[in-house]
């Protein structure tokens, strides 16, 4: 497993809240081992992650008391995350946060799955308590790709695992029919394609090359076309009725392509 990446390089913001970048690091520190770990050791591996920036501003923290009874040694990896934790927290933006979260919409080819799962990650830095199963439904159903869904929701009234299953219902019959259309075009065009070869053989088309070859320099004075004689085996069936075959032959196989 990756470790995560540092929590902040350079100055200014980190590149994810403090609590979500914590949850990561726990999960590599897991991954490593680190419940193994003396508090020592676990502290130099966060400190490693922090990044130069993360690291500058951790040394400039005022060290907080911690531990147990007095006389007991403390915990200097609990001590440190309890200083980062109560300096990055206390700089959230609620406000911010929040419009983050309200100003998300479901992208063009976004399924809903993947639409909700990010409105849950920006919900969790909102602070929305109790409602926030009900404020990710609302923002799914106001800020869906699709008018047909979002009619349907309307007037179902659902909690959040209802309307993930009704959405998730009508795009998997929406892929349904539309491979079946794919499918039934698909077999249309190669019909189609068919019927114009067997017309292009019908008014003489399917000439070999050295026919066409040996009457290249010819002009017809019948139809005034060069590349056939008049006696040539290609058929006069007029110059707008081979065209139109021609333009459709060419419609049709790129179709089929």
């Amino acid at each position: 497993m990756s470790q995560p990446p540092p929590f902040l390089s350079d100055k200014g913001e980190p590149i994810l809240p403090w609590k979500r970048w914590k949850n990561l690091f726990d999960s590599y520190l897991i991954a490593i081992g680190g419940e193994k770990f003396s508090p020592a050791r676990k502290q130099s591996v966060l400190l490693h992650n922090l990044g130069i920036e993360g690291r500058n501003i951790y040394d400039s923290l005022e060290t907080l008391p911690f531990g147990g009874a007095e006389g007991e040694p403390r915990d200097i990896y609990d001590m440190s995350i309890t200083m980062l934790a109560a300096h990055f927290e206390s700089k959230l933006n609620v406000v911010l946060e929040r419009h983050k979260f309200f100003a998300r919409s479901q992208g063009k080819l976004e399924s809903v799955g993947n639409f909700v799962a990010a409105l849950r990650t920006l919900a969790r830095t909102c602070v929305f308590g109790d409602i926030s199963d009900s404020l990710i439904r609302d923002q799914s159903v106001r800020c869906t790709n699709s008018k047909r869904v979002q009619e349907k929701l309307l007037t179902k009234n659902p909690n959040l695992r209802e309307a993930i299953a009704i959405v998730e219902g009508m795009e998997s019959t929406n892929s349904w029919i539309k491979e079946m259309n794919n499918y039934e075009g698909d077999n249309l065009c190669l019909a189609q394609a068919s019927r114009v070869q067997e017309e292009i053989s019908r008014v003489g088309f399917d000439v070999s090359s050295q026919e066409k070859k040996k009457h290249s320099g010819l002009r017809c004075y019948r139809c005034g076309n060069t590349g056939h004689s008049a006696n040539s085996p290609i058929q006069h069936v007029g110059n707008v009725g081979k065209k139109a075959i021609m333009q459709e032959f060419v419609i049709v196989t790129n179709r089929v392509r």
